[in-house]
């Protein structure tokens, strides 16, 4: 983009984009600390779900009490396995979220070259490097959240199946399919 003396001026994110120059489509990139948040929350979520199901029991069981206590054992290890990978997966979107290069405004990406002597050619090849890394970040981060909310719904499936078997199956087995869906889905 030129100004009106013919020179080309520093653009903005938006700018740019619809310049065509670095247009990568959806700028998924602003919602990795969103993911990051969210990861910690569900985290959280599955911390105090333990807590409950350890201090409390099936005030009605069609089963025997082993098979109860063997269920609130699985719960415990299953939302333990999600708020581990949660946590992961947080951490995983943090670290994408420091090679996002095009969250940094045009103007302090002038002054970023500048500062730094670099070239075009060396420019470009850094732009690469981080756009990859935060792709790798951003990819193993997903692939831990989307494991996190597997394990969620084995817990919920484990923490319902004292009281309903039924019950236990269709809500857990919903969850795991609209899950897988969406996992496959992109």
């Amino acid at each position: 983009m030129t100004n009106a003396k013919g020179k080309k001026k520093a653009m903005s994110a938006d700018e740019r984009k619809s310049d065509g120059e670095l247009y990568t489509g959806y700028n998924w990139r602003n919602v990795l600390t969103d993911f990051a948040t969210i990861s910690g929350i569900l985290a959280g979520f599955s911390i105090t779900f333990i807590v409950l199901v350890l201090g409390a029991r099936a005030p009605y069981s069609y089963n025997s009490t082993e098979l109860e206590a063997a269920c609130g054992q699985l719960t415990v290890f299953s939302l333990g396995i999600s708020a581990a990978l949660f946590i992961s997966a947080a951490q995983f979107f943090l670290l994408a979220k420091e090679f996002d290069i095009y969250g940094i405004p045009a103007r302090y990406i002038d002054v970023l070259k500048r500062e730094y002597g670099q070239t075009a050619e060396d420019w470009e090849r850094f732009e690469k490097d981080s756009n990859d890394k935060c792709h790798w970040y951003n990819s193993r981060g997903t692939s831990l959240y989307n494991a996190a909310v597997f394990m969620i719904w084995i817990g919920v499936l484990f923490a319902t199946f004292p009281y309903n078997l039924w019950v236990a199956f269709v809500v857990a087995g919903l969850g795991i399919i609209l899950e897988a869906w969406q996992t496959h889905s992109k």
